[in-house]
């Protein structure tokens, strides 16, 4: 056996190649990490807005001047850490991280600065971020802003939160390309009854899409500045005006925001679509003065009136929503001319449509609106009422095309309600006012469809065998039209397997009958009983009874011989089940009676008065 000396020299190599394979190891785990993964990591985090610093600026503010080389971006950038940037569209200055709490509602004190605009910009075409910021209680008068823009261009204001100030963003006097975009603005209308934003004075191509805006006098204001956009905002809470007004502005769009209210005044071709506009006091939507205005996709309720038009001329509304308002649907005023109202749903309103005005069209000339109390027929379910809807208003004014689509209307004429069925599985007929696609009935208690093709027919032989005497059985047909609409009618009926019990009291069996035809008496348990007869044996035909107790029919008793005579009873019920019994008597008629010597007195009688006739002869001779 050899034995191994463990030198220095060896305890190294040893220790060498551990530090070896642990390495080795590591680079062999690191190789499985996916190689996207990493990338994924690297452009998350060119993703996250820079955070390499916070700025509590409280009781400062921000001015950016590009028309003044002592405030201009360059100057702010190179001195203050909270700026940074280049100008470029590549690497836009950058406002970020930053804290300003204005102070408005704190004293006067000497050497401290209230700022009546927290942030300000001026002056400037080059492309900028304003991004992360808090901005609190700027000045409380109306043009006192959190961040103030006048006569800038290529702006971004993003993911900042604006509370409490006079004007949340004020876009000022020719601004350009601007955007606002998922920013927090919150007041309490007292603190602050202003605007959250303004954009104001020739501003153009305005983006204002995704923010939050909670309790403001006014949440969006856009006045003399067109080709403006509000787009995807949430607008709870807006105190006495309107969430959105446009007013001496062109070629605005107002899309898919959720909101109390909606003011277009006093300009041309604005986009109002998309909207969900509810619980407002005033107008769900109002156009004064507004020619051109498109309002489509809207959903406007619970408001007092949905749409509101003023004084405005072609305009189009289509594909609205209107449902649940107080006073009007849809509201067009005198002054209103020419515009095209179709396609939209307008129901459960205090009055759906009122027209004032001249030449408007509640059709395009194939299809109109939908109105919850239309009350005529859609009888070849092409979707259009066959009666035109009239708007009230100065003049009569008729939609001629109204939408309506009838669901098929059923109505069983067999079987009837509370009918009886035996054995055999009931009949059915049926009429369908409007059009059945599909029809098909169930019976209650079996599990499955049946279809059907035709409105006569019988109802399923096998499964109406799985129903048991006594049982009431309810029978629901349906039919479907084209569109899905169901039409739908149920009829209650009964099954009855046992047929009617008859007891015959009299005759009794081999009773003796003579020449008058046997009384009878019956007993008959049924409570569906429809009728009961008799027959005779050897004759044709049947006898009603209206009685149980009664005699035979004489005529008929005259008719049959003597001997054993069969009558046999017989009761329907309604169901159809028939029950009978029999009874057999002797018909006997005894011959007439015979007197004694009656044959003899007889020919002595003749032989006298022969005798009698013979002897005058004699004597006269």
């Amino acid at each position: 056996m050899y034995k191994i000396k463990i030198t220095k020299e060896t305890r190294f190599i040893f220790l060498f190649g551990a530090i070896l394979v642990l390495c080795i190891s590591s680079v062999v785990c690191l190789s499985n990490v996916s190689l996207g993964t990493i990338n994924s990591e690297v452009n998350q985090a060119e993703l996250r807005p820079k955070s390499a610093g916070y700025w509590n600026l409280t009781g400062s503010k921000i001015l950016v001047d590009d028309s003044d080389p002592n405030y201009n971006w360059s100057y702010t950038a190179s001195t203050y850490d909270w700026c940074s940037g280049s100008g470029t569209w590549g690497d836009p200055y950058v406002i970020e991280n930053v804290y300003i709490d204005g102070q408005s509602d704190v004293p006067e004190t000497p050497g401290k600065i209230h700022s009546e605009n927290c942030i300000s910009i001026r002056n400037s075409i080059k492309p900028f971020i304003i991004r992360n910021c808090t901005i609190l209680r700027s000045g409380l008068e109306e043009y006192d802003s959190g961040i103030y823009i006048r006569t800038v261009q290529n702006g971004i204001i993003y993911n900042n939160t604006i509370n409490y100030c006079g004007e949340g963003v004020y876009v000022d006097w020719y601004s350009r390309n601007i955007t606002i975009s998922e920013n927090i603005f919150i007041s309490d209308n007292v603190t602050a009854p202003a605007k959250a934003i303004q954009v104001a004075y020739l501003s153009h191509n305005i983006t204002i899409c995704g923010n939050y805006f909670f309790d403001y006098y006014e949440s969006v204001s856009v006045g003399g500045s067109d080709n403006c956009t509000v787009e995807n905002n949430l607008i709870e809470n807006t105190y006495m005006k309107a969430g959105v007004y446009f007013g001496y502005s062109d070629y605005g769009k107002i899309l898919n925001n959720t909101l109390k209210f909606i003011l277009v005044s006093s300009g041309s071709g604005h986009e109002v679509s998309d909207n969900i506009v509810e619980n407002c006091a005033n107008s769900g939507i109002r156009i004064s003065a507004c020619p051109n205005t498109t309002i489509t996709g809207n959903k406007i309720t619970n408001c007092d009136t949905g749409i509101n038009i003023m004084a405005s001329d072609n305009n189009t509304i289509k594909n609205n929503s209107v449902a649940s308002n107080t006073a009007y649907g849809i509201y067009l005023d005198s002054n209103t001319e020419d515009s095209l109202i179709y396609l939209n749903q307008i129901f459960d309103n205090g009055i759906q449509a009122y027209d004032q005005g001249s030449n408007n069209k509640w059709d395009n000339g194939s299809i109109g609106n939908y109105y919850g109390d239309y009350s005529g027929k859609d009888a070849n379910d092409d979707g259009i009422g066959d009666t035109p809807y009239t708007i009230p208003g100065i003049e009569t004014v008729k939609d001629n095309y109204p939408i309506w689509w009838d669901p098929p209307i059923i109505s069983i004429i067999s079987p009837l309600g509370n009918e009886v069925f035996g054995h055999n599985s009931p009949e059915y007929s049926l009429s369908i006012e409007g059009v059945p696609d599909t029809m098909w009935y169930i019976i209650e208690g079996i599990i499955g469809i049946f279809s059907i093709t035709e409105l006569t027919g019988t109802v399923n032989q096998s499964e109406w065998e799985k129903k048991g005497h006594g049982e009431m059985i309810t029978l629901s047909f349906y039919a479907n039209d084209s569109l899905g609409y169901l039409g739908f009618k149920e009829v209650i009926i009964w099954k009855d397997l046992v047929a009617p019990k008859i007891t015959i009291n009299s005759p009794t069996p081999n009773q003796l009958c003579g020449v008058n035809s046997p009384t009878f008496s019956l007993t008959i348990i049924e409570e569906d009983l429809v009728s009961a007869w008799y027959t005779i044996e050897g004759l044709a035909g049947t006898f009603l009874l209206l009685e149980l107790n009664g005699t035979l029919n004489q005529d008929a008793w005259d008719n049959v011989p003597e001997g054993d005579i069969t009558i046999t009873f017989h009761a329907i019920d309604r169901a159809g089940n028939i029950g009978t019994e029999s009874v057999t008597v002797i018909k006997s008629i005894p011959s007439p009676p015979v007197i004694p010597g009656y044959n003899l007195c007889f020919l002595l009688g003749i032989l006298s008065f022969v005798a009698i006739i013979i002897r005058k002869k004699i004597k006269k001779s």
